[in-house]
């Protein structure tokens, strides 16, 4: 799985969870770029993308996330184990 497909599903699963359209993540957006993610929203976020991608993340991994970009690679890593 490369980049722009986790980005395309990614798309589409912020465009779900937070009931919006045309969300365009980057490597370097951040809670800060998307109101509605809050810390109230954060960990059902991420069992989603968990679930979406059929991936499981460590808490520490999830805490250790600056930005999708980071989350991204750690999706790759797990997609597309070396």
């Amino acid at each position: 799985m490369d980049d722009s497909e986790i980005y395309a599903k990614l798309n589409a699963l912020f465009d779900g969870f937070f009931k919006t359209t045309g969300t365009d993540l980057k490597p370097a957006s951040t809670t800060e770029d998307i109101p509605q993610w809050d810390s109230m929203n954060h960990v059902q976020l991420m069992l989603k993308v968990e679930e979406t991608f059929a991936v499981r993340f460590k808490h520490a991994e999830i805490a250790a996330f600056e930005n999708v970009g980071d989350m991204v690679a750690a999706i790759r890593k797990r997609k597309n184990p070396q």
